[in-house]
This record gives structure tokens, sequence and C-alpha cells, in this order.
């Protein structure tokens, strides 16, 4: 089983790709997209990634990647995709709650990482005071 690896959703512009190919997925008629298209047809990703094929790599809570065709589909339709012959894109709510989960997570990451902005501080603090008081103990 695949985890989540937290130090992806802090990369410089990565919420805006995630939330970027969301949207073109969450749109799109097929459930499954051809990840080549969608770097002909798009900017390349703003997180320094070659192509949209390693951000839906590194998020599988929101996408799953077909390797050997190169597509992917959010996990919804491709849940959908495998049940039934056709797949609709899905409603502006679906979509607002994918966006809002992937703003959450990003959040979420955030603050885990600076919770220990404090704790560092205090030390820093503490440090500095011990090297005044030893320099004026020493003088």
């Amino acid at each position: 089983m695949k985890t989540v690896s937290s130090k992806h959703y802090l990369k410089n512009g990565r919420l805006s790709d995630v939330i970027t190919l969301i949207k073109v997925l969450a749109s799109s008629s097929r459930a499954y997209n051809s990840l080549e298209g969608i770097n002909t047809l798009m900017h390349s990703p703003s997180g320094g990634e070659a192509c949209w094929l390693g951000i839906a790599k590194q998020h599988p809570e929101f996408f799953r990647v077909a390797q050997e065709e190169k597509t992917a589909a959010l996990i919804g339709r491709g849940i959908q995709y495998h049940r039934e012959s056709e797949s609709v894109p899905l409603s502006p709510s679906e979509t607002a709650t994918l966006l809002n989960l992937a703003v959450s997570l990003h959040d979420h990451e955030l603050r885990r990482r600076q919770r220990w902005i404090p704790v560092a501080s205090l030390i820093i603090g503490l440090l500095t005071l011990a090297t005044v008081l030893a320099s004026s103990v020493l003088l």
C-alpha cells in the first residue's frame, strides 16, 4: 500500500499544481486522461516537476496512475470507470470537496512543520542566555 509522503506538500508551487490537476481531471469527459496530452495542453507544473505524471505519482491520495499507458484519473473517477462503461465529469460540489481537501492537507502539513519554530526559538534563546552568563562570569 502506498503511503502519502508529506514532504511533497510543501514543495514550492505544489498546492497550485495539485489543484490544477484535480480541476482538469474532474472536468474531463474521460475518467483516465493521457498525462502527455495534459502536458501538451497546459503549462508545465510550477513546482519543478518535469511533467504532470510526477505530480500524479507523488499524490496517490488523489490520483491513480496507470504506468503502462501513462494515464491518470482522480481516485473516485477511476473507481467509477471500472464499475461503469462511461464516466461523467465530477459535479462542482464534488470538485470543490477535493479542492478543499487538498488545501486542508497542505495547511495541516504546514502547521506540522511550523510547530518546531517556538521550540527552536526557546533553545536558541537559552543558549544565548547561557553564553552571556558564562562570558560575564569569566570577566
